[in-house]
């Protein structure tokens, strides 16, 4: 009936859009997501769920509801999120603008190193799983697309 992003308001989720919102999205399910930045933004300029505000289980039972008794509210929003999710983040339509993104941080990055005080010398970043060096820095908004 609906998918929830219930997020406390913490720092480390003001930059991040959380996946599931987009993956409910995608499977044409309606949101439920309290006010995280991006998560809010998506569901309100989409027009695909409803936002609560933060640790508030009565709204978020009461958007249950709502979305539960009208059928048509919850129909277009189901529909309305998984033409946003076809539209505007889908990976096959935006790999190779992230591929880019990633290729410019890694020269940005290269760049800076060369630039940087020549007596001082740099060891490389490296994954920890793998070895191998990371691929620069990540971006500051979190927006892709």
């Amino acid at each position: 009936m609906a998918g929830l992003s219930l997020l406390h308001d913490q720092p480390n989720y003001r930059h991040s859009r959380p996946t599931k919102v987009v993956e409910y999205m995608a499977h044409g399910v309606p949101v439920i997501t309290t006010p995280t930045p991006l998560a809010a933004d998506m569901v309100e300029q989409h027009g695909c769920g409803l936002v609560v505000p933060y640790e508030d289980p009565r709204a978020a039972a009461e958007a249950i509801r709502r979305l539960g008794d009208d059928a048509i509210l919850r129909h277009t929003a189901a529909q309305r999120g998984r033409e946003a999710a076809l539209t505007h983040f889908n990976w096959p339509d935006k790999a190779a603008e992230f591929t880019q993104w990633l290729e410019t941080w890694v020269r940005e990055d290269a760049g800076t190193r060369r630039a940087g005080d020549a007596a001082r010398t740099r060891r490389p970043r490296l994954r920890p799983a793998t070895g191998s060096p990371s691929p620069g820095p990540r971006p500051r908004s979190g927006r892709v697309g």
